[in-house]
């Protein structure tokens, strides 16, 4: 009697874990795929990478530039006025 008891609790818990798993993975799949790629532009002034969506930008002769900051935009914008 007691093998089975045991066996049955190892099976339940073996059905648990996967269960659990399976969850998991689920919900890591369906957050990962709810993000959307967002574009990235390079800063002029000091090189970095910076999000499209950044409030930090400039449009100078039709063309929109992205800072990563609010100091590199003033600092281009200096540079500009020369």
């Amino acid at each position: 009697m007691l093998p089975k008891i045991a066996l049955t609790i190892i099976v339940i818990t073996i059905i648990i874990i996967l269960f659990r798993k399976s969850d998991s993975l689920k919900k890591f799949k369906k957050s990962n795929s709810d993000n959307n790629a967002v574009e990235m532009k390079k800063d002029p002034i000091c090189g970095l990478y910076v999000e499209d969506t950044t409030s930090h930008k400039v449009k100078l002769d039709e063309e929109v530039y992205s800072f990563c900051s609010k100091e590199c935009r003033d600092k281009f914008i200096a540079s500009k006025k020369k």
